[in-house]
């Protein structure tokens, strides 16, 4: 009778031991979760560096598409063009 209550209350330190502590059943999911998220991080600044690298390559390489971003984004002109700019209404 007092082994297996012995036992009882072990087995029941032993599961609850499991939901506290360091090494607790809790902490496993929250790092789960952080491992998750910080390799879904991880794959986004992948695509990103990527991109950038491409944008790089066509920068550096491709005269004709400098130009176009150079106009297009930071509204650089020639000294013969004017720039018109149209207000929204």
């Amino acid at each position: 009778m007092r082994i297996t209550l012995y036992l009882s209350i072990g087995s029941l330190l032993l599961i609850l031991s499991l939901f506290r502590g360091r090494l607790g059943i809790e902490d496993y999911w929250n790092l789960k979760a952080s491992h998750r998220i910080l390799t879904a991080t991880v794959e986004d600044l992948s695509k990103e560096n990527h991109q950038l690298n491409q944008e790089i390559e066509l920068l550096t390489h491709h005269p004709a598409y400098a130009r176009k971003i150079l106009r297009d984004k930071y509204h650089y002109a020639e000294d013969h063009e004017h720039i018109v700019f149209f207000g929204d209404e």
